[in-house]
């Protein structure tokens, strides 16, 4: 979302500058509607997919209401927030409707890093500057900084990080330990 000043200059041209501040609310609406989705296929896989539809039935008159009321004052930027606000209450009545199924939730110290981390993401996306094509660095290099985070934050357990590293390492040659290249 910090970046998206430079993702609309480079897709769309100075031009449409304006989309940028709606474009960084939709990221984030964005984030919130993966999580709908887990948590829709945990519903499904739990043999549960009406509670699935409901709490996307739900999510219509929702953001409908939210952009009569929200387009007229804020324009485009109040579409934005009506569909991002509206992802959010889905997201959140949809990780406590996972709670009740089977006790499932991030605990307080997961959702604390990821906030401190994804602020600190923003931040960084939002003062690092880059110039057309460089956009395409840039992004990858905050994913990489992400997923790093939380390795060094303990979000991952020791399993998981050896699996991470084994996936990381390269393999060895058919001729390892011969000194024949």
């Amino acid at each position: 979302a910090g970046a998206a000043p430079e993702i609309v200059r480079l897709i769309f041209g100075q031009r449409f500058l304006s989309a940028a501040a709606p474009l960084a609310l939709l990221i984030f609406g964005a984030v919130a509607l993966m999580m709908i989705s887990i948590a829709s296929a945990i519903l499904i896989g739990a043999g549960k997919p009406g509670w699935s539809v409901a709490l996307a039935a739900l999510l219509v008159p929702l953001t409908f209401t939210g952009c009569l009321y929200l387009i007229p004052a804020f324009g485009l930027r109040g579409a934005a927030l009506a569909t991002t606000l509206s992802a959010v209450v889905g997201a959140i009545a949809s990780m406590l409707v996972v709670k009740r199924l089977g006790g499932l939730l991030p605990s307080a110290p997961s959702l604390l890093r990821s906030f401190l981390l994804s602020t600190l993401v923003y931040t960084m996306a939002a003062w690092w500057h880059t110039p057309g094509i460089l956009l395409l660095l840039k992004l990858p290099t905050i994913c990489l900084l992400i997923c790093l985070g939380y390795f060094v934050s303990g979000e991952f357990n020791t399993a998981e990080k050896c699996i991470i590293l084994s996936l990381l390492s390269l393999p060895p040659t058919a001729d390892a330990g011969t000194g024949i290249e």
